[in-house]
């Protein structure tokens, strides 16, 4: 289970990280390419368990 609670709080600091970045960028074209590649981060970050999961190991 000690697995479990590190991906967990691996999905939870990326998040946690996410929020601050977006509260910290201004508005404009780089805020908006910058959400973009967080979104694609945070998806990476919760799709690696998942299909180690899936694989069996």
């Amino acid at each position: 289970m000690e697995w479990l609670y590190g991906y967990v709080t691996r999905i939870c600091a990326m998040s946690a990280l996410i929020m601050l970045m977006k509260m910290a960028l201004p508005e404009g074209r780089i805020k908006s390419s910058a959400e973009k590649v967080m979104a694609v981060a945070l998806l990476a970050c919760i799709a690696e368990p998942l299909l180690l999961l899936m694989r069996g190991g």
